[in-house]
């Protein structure tokens, strides 16, 4: 029974493992497709832009 526990304490954290790096990849791609379409810069810096409207 021991080995049994231990199978199942290695895939809840390979299962864990996995939903941290496709998580982690789905920020990456969603970065990217936010930097492609040119959105990055009102992510990052709305203050700059809101800042930038004010003044203009």
């Amino acid at each position: 029974t021991t080995g049994h526990c231990e199978l199942i304490m290695s895939t809840n954290v390979v299962s864990l493992r996995n939903r941290i790096f496709s998580s982690l990849f789905m920020f990456c791609v969603f970065l990217l497709v936010l930097f492609i379409h040119g959105h990055f810069i009102c992510v990052v810096f709305p203050p700059v832009l809101v800042f930038k409207s004010d003044v203009t």
